[in-house]
Parts: structure tokens; C-alpha cells; sequence
């Protein structure tokens, strides 16, 4: 699952990709951007990609933003073998997951913070990351990690 947000910090608008395995509820791969383009949500792709190394046939839902609706998206979706799924039209709930991640990505850390430059606000979201991944506990895991998750399941 993925999604785009945006956040202001200074006189730019920094827009962030993030891609959510739902399994786990592990971000696998993020990238941020001054641009919200097609480039932006082919990069952070890539990168899930090249993490993952995911079986042919794997669906992977997002929204309807132009960016994800984009013929060159599209394109490597296939050459990938994945499979595109959408949210239904005005129906926000289809992408909860996704919504909920940059919520709290907001509310716990970058409106909490005093940003004193671009170096700086990149850290933050990596190190917010690295949290959310590592160590934030997540109900619809038993209150595990998305690492801790996946890492149990792997040893089943």
C-alpha cells in the first residue's frame, strides 16, 4: 500500500512516498521529494523493490492521485509483474492504512519539532522511520513491532 503527503518547512513543500507491507505494517521504502510527480512514487517503488524482491503477481493498493495513475507508473508496474489495486472514488477509507502512517509521522514527530533545516527534516523522518519500524508497537500485530511481526513469522 502507498500513499503521498505533503509537509511545509520553510518556503518548500516536501512531499513524502511512503510504501506500507500490510502484512506487517513495516514502511519498506520511502523516499521525499520537492516534487509530487510520477518520479516520486517510481523512486520509492524501486526501492521496495530492490528491498523486498517481491514473487510476480504481488497487488499493491493506492489511491487514485495522478501519480499513481500515470502511464510510466503503470509501465514498471508491469515490467515488475505486480499487480495495481485502487481506492474506490471518494472513499478515503480504502487507503486507511497508509493515511494512518503519516498521521501519526506528523502528529508524534514533525509537528512536534522545531526543524531548523532540509538535512535536518530528512533525518527526522528517517529516524521516525526506523522507530515505526522498530520499535512502535501496533495492535493489529499483538502489539509487536512490523520487525518484531515479520521477524516471529519467519521463524514459523
Amino acid at each position: 500500500m502507498s500513499d503521498v503527503t505533503v509537509f511545509s518547512y520553510g518556503d518548500y513543500y516536501y512531499y513524502i512516498c511512503a510504501i506500507i507491507d500490510l502484512f506487517s505494517r513495516k514502511v519498506v521504502a520511502y523516499h521525499i521529494s520537492k516534487h509530487n510527480s510520477t518520479q516520486l512514487v517510481k523512486t520509492t517503488m524501486k526501492r521496495a523493490i530492490t528491498s523486498r524482491k517481491p514473487s510476480p503477481g504481488l497487488i499493491f493498493h493506492t489511491d487514485n492521485g495522478s501519480n499513481f495513475c500515470s502511464k510510466t507508473f503503470e509501465n514498471y508496474l508491469k515490467e515488475n509483474e505486480v499487480v495495481h489495486s485502487f481506492s474506490r472514488s471518494g472513499t478515503p477509507h480504502d487507503n486507511a492504512v497508509a493515511e494512518s502512517f503519516f498521521s501519526s509521522l506528523k502528529q508524534e514527530e514533525l509537528y512536534r519539532r522545531k526543524i531548523n533545516s532540509e538535512a535536518e527534516l530528512y533525518r527526522i523522518i528517517e529516524n521516525y522511520i526506523n522507530f515505526y519500524n522498530s520499535e512502535r508497537l501496533h495492535s493489529v500485530n499483538h502489539y509487536k513491532s512490523p520487525d518484531e511481526y515479520e521477524e516471529e513469522y519467519y521463524k514459523k
